[in-house]
């Protein structure tokens, strides 16, 4: 009985034949620009002397590979690859799940690329969540309306003046002058009464709203793992493609099996 292959684990498998396929081709370029390995060639050295006849000597080198023996290991590494990144991509065009949030179906059938495009990138607008500046604590807010809020039984601070005072220490004598001790005194002058209004959110808001973005994470993750638990059915993309090319064969009809 044929294997069943899930989505999910072409994903690692498909970087795995990239790689081993970059790696033949990089291989066989710098192969295919060492043209000795390419030929077998053999000199004979004879010379017209007879006396220098012990000198004659047959030099010879050995083909090391082909170009069509080179072209195969490497159309064999990209036809491995090809297969499995068209059955990855074939079955990742086909894999939906719903995006639910506790009893809340955020919405249906959400492709899967589309699922993986959003955990990645609603990362920003968390950042930007995590910033929300809160009110300050150990004041009373009470909210005015257009999202602001005014601050309440804000206390009152005096307003004050500095007074200069003096009273005679020691009177004058003929031998000494008078003493004089000078001080000075903060005399209130007016009482400062302040209306404090900010557009900041309350605190017990921000981590609410931060926890329907956890959740909300949660959710798109675990959409993204029930879409890629989806059959993936097996692919010829890499026959077909490089059949083509290389040897200009007719494509093999798309396989309806699965792996």
């Amino acid at each position: 009985m044929a294997k069943t292959t899930h989505l999910y684990e072409l994903i690692p498998a498909e970087k795995d034949r990239q790689k081993a396929a970059e790696r033949a081709a990089d291989e066989a370029v710098g192969t295919f620009g060492k043209s000795d390995r390419f030929e077998a060639r053999t000199q004979n050295i004879e010379h017209y002397n007879e006396d220098d006849k012990n000198a004659d000597e047959l030099v010879s080198s050995d083909m090391t590979t082909t170009a069509i023996e080179k072209l195969t290991y490497v159309e064999r590494a990209f036809r491995d690859w090809y297969d499995v990144l068209g059955q990855k991509e074939y079955a990742t065009a086909e894999a939906t799940a719903d995006l639910v949030v506790g009893s809340n179906v955020l919405a249906t059938a959400v492709p899967l690329g589309l699922l993986m495009t959003l955990e990645h990138r609603m990362g920003k607008i968390g950042d930007v969540l995590r910033t929300l500046p809160t009110l300050e604590p150990g004041v009373s807010w009470q909210p005015v309306g257009d999202g602001t809020y005014e601050a309440l039984n804000l206390p009152v601070r005096k307003r004050t003046r500095k007074s200069w005072r003096s009273r005679t220490i020691a009177p004058a004598t003929e031998h000494h002058p008078e003493q004089v001790r000078e001080w000075s005194e903060d005399i209130p002058v007016a009482n400062v009464i302040t209306t404090l209004r900010s557009g900041k959110i309350p605190t017990a808001q921000k981590a609410a709203i931060l926890e329907r973005y956890d959740a909300l994470m949660e959710g798109i993750k675990r959409a993204r793992t029930r879409a890629s638990k989806i059959v993936a059915p097996r692919q010829r993309l890499g026959d077909n493609l490089l059949g083509f090319v290389i040897r200009n064969e007719a494509p093999t009809p798309p396989a309806a099996t699965t792996d």
